[in-house]
């Protein structure tokens, strides 16, 4: 692990609207109290507006690289550069949580449990982390893999398609879990649908059918095609565009 990722991470510049920007918005001196709170004064001032703009693609790209090795020797050596007696390196350390699951558990008739999910989340899988530290052996491997094996759906039900929808809504298609034929306004297009996972992705990602901003993790219409007069054909479809 490279010894600076702690500034690769987390010294990028903030978004948000600066003290520069804000500074014609500065009432007169006479409109100012004679004292003021640090807090009210910055709000006063619209000078409280940033909010930080880490790039943890780096951590998760060391983290990806470092499947199929024991959890403690990735571990040992990412405490060497991130000591957690220091405040920015220590932050680092708590997003760790956020790729791997470190704590996973197999019930008695072989359920895996996510150990670490609050009671507010789910315990069993898929978890949202792409690694976790296998309990049997204590290495760290990629969850997509455990998801495979155990013939499990990675996507959650509420980011998966209506089915049930498509087969009574003439104007719907069903072809695959991330593809749907639909009519709109008589004319038929071919809708892809994919989740926003891309943290680095040129904001904002708008919704092809809602042309609504896409928030992060997110199912969401990536794009619309109008079906060609063969592919028309060929489905047995027909245009009836609006008058």
């Amino acid at each position: 692990m490279r010894s600076d990722m702690f500034k690769v991470i987390v010294e990028r510049p903030r978004r948000g609207a600066g003290f520069r920007m804000n500074r014609a918005r500065l009432a007169g001196a006479d409109d100012l109290p004679a004292r003021v709170g640090m807090k009210k004064f910055r709000r006063l001032n619209r000078t409280d507006s940033k909010y930080l703009n880490e790039n943890l693609a780096p951590l998760r790209r060391y983290l990806m690289k470092q499947a199929g090795r024991p959890w403690s020797k990735v571990y040992s050596e990412i405490c060497e550069n991130l000591d957690a007696g220091h405040t920015v390196k220590q932050h680092v350390r708590d997003h760790l949580k956020d790729f791997v699951v470190l704590k996973v558990a197999v019930g008695r008739d072989g359920e895996w449990m996510n150990g670490n999910a609050s009671h507010w989340g789910a315990a069993s899988p898929p978890w949202p982390q792409p690694l976790y530290v296998d309990p049997h052996d204590g290495i760290l491997k990629r969850s997509d893999r455990l998801w495979k094996k155990l013939r499990i759906d990675p996507t959650p039900g509420w980011l998966q398609p209506r089915r049930e929808e498509s087969a009574t809504d003439p104007n719907i298609r069903h072809i695959d879990r991330n593809t749907e034929l639909r009519c709109i306004d008589g004319i038929w297009y071919e809708v892809t649908f994919a989740r926003l996972l891309d943290e680095n992705a040129a904001p904002p990602v708008h919704d092809k059918l809602t042309h609504q901003p896409v928030q992060q993790g997110q199912r969401y219409a990536a794009s619309k095609i109008q079906l060609s007069r063969a592919r028309l054909s060929a489905l047995d479809l027909a245009n009836k565009p609006a008058v």
